[in-house]
C-alpha cells in the first residue's frame, strides 16, 4: 500500500478487496489501533476484532448500509480497545469503488485518531450536566420554603385560636 503522500498528516490509509475480503492497512494504521503491522487484521472479522465491542454491531451495519445505499463514501466513528486496555476514538473516511456494473468491489479510506477531541467532548458534556443538576437543584430549593417552616406556623396558629 503506498504511504508516502500521507506522511506527517495524521492520516492512515487502508483498502478492502471486496472480492477476496482481504483488508491491507499501512503501518500507522496497526500503530493508531494498537498491533504490530506485521499482525493487522487481513479481513472484516479479525478488523472488528479490534474495534470496541460496543461499537462492533453498529460498525458492521455502517459498512454493509454504506455498501448497500449506492453512496459513494461515507464517515464512521468508532472506539478501538488496545490489547493494552487502552480505548482510542478513531474516525475513518472511506471510498466506495465500484466495478463497471455499478457493484461495491473494493473500499478504500483513511483512519485518524480522534481521542483527545472525545475526550474533550465528553468531559464537557459531562460538565454540562452536573451544571444543569446543580443549577436544577438550586431552584428547586430556593423557590420553596422548607417544609417544617410552613408546618410549625400553622401549628402556631392552630394553637393560638384554640386557647
Amino acid at each position: 500500500m503506498t504511504t508516502e503522500s500521507f506522511k506527517g498528516t495524521g492520516l492512515h490509509p487502508w483498502s478492502w478487496d471486496l472480492a477476496t475480503g482481504r483488508v491491507q492497512w499501512s503501518d500507522g494504521v496497526a500503530v493508531l489501533f494498537g498491533v504490530a503491522p506485521q499482525d493487522a487484521p487481513a479481513n472484516l472479522e479479525d478488523f472488528l476484532a479490534v474495534v470496541h465491542e460496543d461499537d462492533r454491531a453498529q460498525m458492521r451495519a455502517d459498512v454493509h448500509a454504506a455498501l448497500e445505499s449506492g453512496r459513494g463514501e461515507f464517515l464512521v466513528q468508532h472506539r478501538v480497545a488496545l490489547q493494552n486496555g487502552e480505548v482510542r476514538w478513531v474516525e475513518g473516511r472511506a471510498e466506495i469503488v465500484r466495478d463497471p456494473a455499478g457493484r461495491p468491489s473494493a473500499l478504500r479510506g483513511v483512519v485518524w485518531d480522534v481521542t483527545a477531541r472525545k475526550r474533550s467532548e465528553l468531559r464537557e458534556q459531562r460538565s454540562r450536566r452536573s451544571t444543569a443538576r446543580a443549577s436544577a437543584h438550586a431552584t428547586s430549593t430556593a423557590c420553596s420554603p422548607p417544609p417544617a417552616a410552613s408546618w410549625s406556623r400553622r401549628a402556631a396558629f392552630a394553637s393560638r385560636g384554640s386557647g
